[in-house]
């Protein structure tokens, strides 16, 4: 059988535990997860072996964003074990869809509430800060 290319798209969760340093640590975030949406290009013989191998590089992934960020907090990231393969017709390129799903969603739900839900709310420049100051692992310039 003949590989095709598949868009696979897979869902981690990233959480901040307490100081493991002496640092002064700036606020730390409360009452929120961050949740990433992946995507990644995988030749397979079919959707489920696309999957099996994007899982499998999902592990391997997941595994390398362990560390302390520049205030000593615990940045651990895990695989949600949630995938989603999408066949590409063609083979990747230039405005090539890699990736599609639709939803279905209550007509009365505005356009914004709809976006938000999907996307999520819009980060002002000080919140993106504040987030990449708390989960990456390098001092925000």
């Amino acid at each position: 059988m003949a590989l095709k290319w598949y868009g696979v798209k897979s869902l981690y969760e990233t959480t901040v535990s307490a100081p493991g340093s002496i640092r002064k640590a700036r606020k730390r975030p409360t009452g929120e997860r961050l949740i990433t949406e992946r995507i990644v290009l995988v030749r397979a013989q079919s959707p489920e072996h696309a999957i099996l191998a994007a899982e499998k590089e999902a592990h391997q992934h997941a595994q390398v964003l362990h560390y302390r960020n520049c205030d000593g907090h615990l940045v651990k990231t895990k695989y949600l074990e949630a995938c989603d393969s999408f066949a590409i017709h063609g083979a990747p390129g230039h405005c090539v869809e890699v990736y599609s799903s639709m939803r279905r969603v209550p007509s009365a739900k505005s356009q914004a509430s709809m976006l938000d839900m999907l996307l999520g709310p819009v980060e002002i420049d000080q919140k993106e800060a504040e987030r990449r100051s708390v989960y990456e692992p390098w001092a925000p310039d």
